[in-house]
């Protein structure tokens, strides 16, 4: 049985950007949506092991296919479970944030705007 910590997937939409910092390429990952405040920031190696997280792939799976790289089983465990405390996985997690959020929207009668000072002073 597939559960989304023994085969993770990325959810969607999450937004993905490399950027250099101190020479050093990072993956920034930032949600589009506003449900995480803040950006998740990896080493940019890890890139390859997180296009892996589609649901289908185990973490074994992930771990055996990048050993050659010195990638372990714990290693593949540890970013799972940083993205998933992130909210970039589809874990219950998400979806009862998800979930909080739309049920706070509907019982609030005051909803604050959400665009305000962002386009005109």
């Amino acid at each position: 049985m597939f559960t989304h910590y023994t085969h993770p997937k990325l959810r969607w939409p999450i937004n993905i950007n490399v950027e250099t910092v101190e020479n050093q390429n990072i993956l920034v990952i930032s949600c589009p949506q506003g449900l995480v405040d803040n950006p998740l920031t990896l080493v940019a190696g890890v890139a390859p092991i997180i296009s892996e997280f589609n649901g289908q792939n185990s973490i074994e799976n992930i771990a055996n296919k990048f050993s050659h790289y010195g990638i372990n089983l714990a290693l593949v465990e540890e970013l799972v479970k940083l993205l998933d405390q992130s909210l970039f996985l589809e874990t219950p997690e998400y979806y009862k944030k998800v979930n909080t959020i739309k049920k706070d929207f509907r019982e609030n009668p005051i909803r604050e705007p959400a665009l305000a000072g962002l386009s005109y002073p």
